[in-house]
C-alpha cells in the first residue's frame, strides 16, 4: 500500500470555502465584532485586542459585495448598521462619557463649574397680524 501525501492547510481551507459556495480567490475576511469596537490595551506600539484580532472563531469569510455592505453600508445616503457607523458612534459616546467624567471629578474636587457651550436661541420672526 502506497502512502499518500498529507493534505496541506491551504488545500483544506480552499475546499471548505468551495463547500460554502465561495471562490477562495475573491474571499474577503471580516472581523466580527469589528476591530474598531473591540476593547484593547496598548503594549508598546502595538494593540492587544479582546478577543485577539487573529482568533479564527471571530473571522468570517465573505464575498466582496457582502463585505463592502457590512463595512460601508447599503446606500450612499446613510451608513446606519455598518461597521463605520458603529465605530463613529462608539467614538462619539466615549468622547461624551470622558467629558462627563471630567465634569464629575471637577465637581467632587470643588472646582468652579465651567459653562458648556450652548446654542443661542433666536427669536421668532415677527409677522404682521393678518387677523385684524
Amino acid at each position: 500500500m502506497t502512502r499518500r501525501a498529507n493534505m496541506g492547510l491551504r488545500v483544506q481551507r480552499d475546499a471548505a470555502l468551495y463547500a460554502l459556495g465561495l471562490n477562495p480567490a475573491n474571499v474577503r475576511w471580516d472581523h466580527r465584532p469589528p476591530l474598531s469596537v473591540r476593547p484593547f490595551i496598548e503594549v508598546g506600539r502595538a494593540r492587544r485586542y479582546t478577543p485577539d484580532e487573529n482568533d479564527p472563531r471571530y473571522i468570517v469569510p465573505l464575498t466582496p459585495e457582502n463585505h463592502d455592505k457590512r463595512t460601508f453600508g447599503t446606500s450612499k445616503a446613510t451608513t446606519v448598521g455598518s461597521d463605520i457607523h458603529t465605530a463613529a458612534k462608539v467614538k462619539r459616546i466615549e468622547k461624551d462619557e470622558a467629558e462627563f467624567r471630567r465634569r464629575l471629578l471637577a465637581k467632587a474636587n470643588g472646582e468652579p463649574r465651567q459653562k458648556r457651550g450652548r446654542m443661542k436661541s433666536r427669536p421668532f420672526q415677527k409677522r404682521p397680524n393678518s387677523n385684524v
